[in-house]
């Protein structure tokens, strides 16, 4: 399967200084080290964006091509930056919709259907604008606003400054012609003899949602949703202890995914202290369907 993938930064000020540390991607074994393997370079028209690219050349180039030897359903990508000296992390889970072809793209202009192509659509949504919703990492909150805002999660430091930024998006599959083709809709991507390889691994944490994610996957805190649950029922006292552990790790987590039971085999004792019967009952709980919840972002504490 072909990705491509565009880790940017939206950056609107002159006294902010950014670069890449890294990027990453578990499920594929993959560091890429920055002014190493990528750098970052402005694309668009729009220099506030920093887009990575392969350290190659001196074309500013959008995105990254990556081959793996097979397809995937969901993938995380962590990319680590430096801004003014501290690190800030940015974190996207994606989950792949379909499987009508062999290459995925998170840059969402080039899921648009293009004139005088054989390239059609592949968004539903009647009334889009990619801008809107394309995933990007940000100094301060009031830099970017999404149509996403609900499946996004921010932590930031005592001076405003966005220092973790976690997402969750869906993806459809796309023609890989579309991407490695040239036409003129895809001019600053990559060159397919520029692309990294890397194989697909069993990564355990890997987040994906269940079968109540048509209700929505949603960022939600912690601490209300212990509070509404301490509120409406009684459950097992393990229950809440296990979310409490979580929570001194993990503020939020991703509803109706496997999230919590992602974070309860990492931060919980008493979880892997349970017997398997005792976690099957646990892993219901941890996965019970979650509808529509509003969020606060947290300060770093």
């Amino acid at each position: 399967m072909l990705l491509h993938l565009t880790p940017r930064f939206y950056l609107c000020y002159s006294d902010v200084h950014v670069d890449i540390i890294d990027m990453s991607i578990p499920e594929l074994g993959l560091i890429l080290k920055g002014n190493k393997d990528v750098v970052l370079r402005t694309p668009y028209p729009s220099k506030r964006y920093k887009v990575v690219c392969r350290k190659k050349g001196r074309k500013a180039i959008n995105g990254i091509f990556i081959e793996t030897d097979k397809g995937l359903n969901d993938f995380t990508v962590v990319t680590r930056w430096a801004v003014n000296g501290d690190i800030s992390v940015h974190k996207i889970h994606y989950h792949i919709i379909d499987s009508d072809y062999d290459a995925v793209t998170e840059y969402i202009m080039m899921w648009s259907g293009f004139f005088g192509t054989p390239y059609n659509s592949r968004t539903k949504e009647p009334k889009w604008i990619p801008a809107e919703d394309q995933p990007r990492m940000v100094t301060l909150l009031k830099d970017s606003e999404s149509k996403r805002d609900e499946s996004i999660y921010n932590v930031v430091d005592g001076e405003g400054i966005v220092r973790e930024r976690t997402e969750y998006i869906d993806v459809p599959t796309v023609e890989r012609e579309r991407l490695a083709t040239p036409f003129w809709g895809n001019k600053r991507l990559p060159a397919i003899e520029d692309s990294f390889s890397a194989d697909v691994l069993d990564y355990a944490l890997t987040l994906k949602p269940n079968n109540f994610s048509e209700f929505g996957v949603y960022a939600v805190p912690l601490r209300d949703w212990i509070r509404e649950i301490k509120n409406d029922c009684e459950f097992d006292t393990r229950f809440l202890l296990i979310l409490d552990e979580i929570k001194k790790k993990s503020q939020f987590f991703f509803s109706n995914t496997n999230d919590l039971i992602n974070k309860a085999k990492s931060f919980s004792s008493t979880y892997t202290e349970c017997s398997d019967d005792d976690k099957s009952g646990i892993d219901s709980l941890l996965t019970q369907p979650v509808f529509h919840v509003f969020i606060d972002d947290e300060k770093d504490q």
